[in-house]
């Protein structure tokens, strides 16, 4: 029976329980003839005292292979509790609560392991994984400025910050974030998905618009993207020209051009993009369809330039 008990002495694994999880394995080991390795597992559960962090962290190991997770975590907890040193101990206890769904708890065990394991990647990429998930993004841009500093040819550090500092309204850090990942990795949609996202929130339109088109190009079924592709569009033509031209201004005055000029195509355009703009789709639609009706060649009317 797995136990955990205290003592005055710390905490300790029940020696029988570990013993029986290294017997179990020397015996699979055996009946696939390997004997080399059952001798030696046998070997560890007749040394196994269950009160040293490092020989528990193999049986925690042992236990993963048997997909016994509850034990693993039972015994993880006795490794850090025995040698609070041990960062490995603390690294796979947290990412073992990781993948059981507490990030709150695996957190605090990611940074003790960051402050005894600083040079390990790992640990500061999935420590900014668990605050980011938990929405503490300041923390998080740290976690992942430190992993891209220790393995600056990896793009997922970069990827994930460009999120956080997008999350905390940061849209020109984040842009940059995303440029150093695409810059190792040009393949992956989303650092281009949400570039296009941060360089729209600035208003830069013209680089927006080309951002969702890469998008589209790699994967078009992507969530909104065609709308904010017309959105960018839209928004990127909305800056008057140097030279600008009278335009019809107002639902009035386009009802009036067009009683003046019921031939005028354009105009039927402008009637449904004003539609489309406010949501009337059906509108928007009946009037798009009238304009392609109209002949290309129809020579335009006396329409007034700028009807009043």
């Amino acid at each position: 029976m797995r136990a955990i008990a205290a003592d005055p002495t710390g905490v300790t694994i029940n020696r029988a329980f570990g013993r029986r999880i290294y017997y179990r394995l020397a015996w699979r080991a055996l009946r696939r003839g390997d004997f080399r390795q059952a001798l030696g597992l046998g070997l560890r559960g007749l040394r196994f005292d269950g009160t040293y962090g490092p020989g528990l962290l193999d049986l925690a190991g042992r236990l993963r292979t048997l997909g016994d997770r509850a034990g693993e975590r039972s015994v993880l907890a006795a490794a850090v509790a025995i040698a609070p040193e041990l960062g490995w101990g603390h690294y796979h206890l947290a990412k073992l609560l990781t993948e059981l769904g507490d990030d709150a708890a695996a957190i605090a065990h990611y940074q003790t392991a960051a402050a005894q394991l600083p040079d390990f990647f790992w640990t500061w990429e999935d420590l900014g994984e668990a605050l980011q998930r938990q929405g503490q993004f300041r923390e998080a841009v740290d976690a992942f400025e430190r992993a891209g500093r220790l393995n600056p040819g990896n793009p997922w550090p970069h990827h994930h910050r460009g999120v956080c500092l997008q999350k905390l309204g940061d849209a020109a850090g984040a842009i940059a974030a995303y440029d150093r990942s695409i810059a190792l990795d040009p393949t992956f949609v989303w650092n281009h998905y949400n570039r296009a996202d941060a360089l729209a929130a600035l208003g830069r339109w013209p680089e927006a618009i080309a951002a969702y088109e890469t998008v589209t190009q790699l994967q078009e079924d992507l969530p909104y993207l065609r709308r904010k592709l017309h959105q960018a569009r839209r928004s990127g033509n909305t800056a008057p020209p140097s030279n600008p031209t009278p335009t019809l201004q107002g639902e009035t005055a386009l009802w009036l051009a067009l009683a003046a000029d019921p031939t005028n195509g354009d105009l039927y355009r402008q009637v449904a993009d004003h539609y489309r703009d406010r949501g009337d789709r059906t509108r928007a639609t009946v009037y798009g369809h009238l304009a392609q009706l109209i002949p290309p060649d129809t020579p335009p009317s006396n329409s007034p330039a700028n009807p009043t």
